[in-house]
């Protein structure tokens, strides 16, 4: 990965946005997190959801992920 394409991609998504990435519900959201399958971070008080994270999630997604 180049430095231009590293420095324009997001690190960390807010849980709203990562919602809507994924295109689940927030209580969707959180029952993934419950269930092991995405892991929230905390930046002082804010949870937020890894790239690489939501990167595994949709990879594993397709062999199906039961709630």
């Amino acid at each position: 990965m180049d430095v231009v394409s590293l420095a324009t991609q997001k690190i960390f998504y807010r849980i709203n946005e990562a919602c809507e990435l994924l295109s689940v519900s927030r209580s969707t959201f959180y029952r993934l997190v419950t269930a092991g399958h995405l892991q929230v971070v905390y930046i002082g008080v804010s949870p937020r959801v890894r790239h690489d994270d939501l990167l595994a999630f949709a990879a594993s997604a397709d062999r199906g992920v039961a709630l």
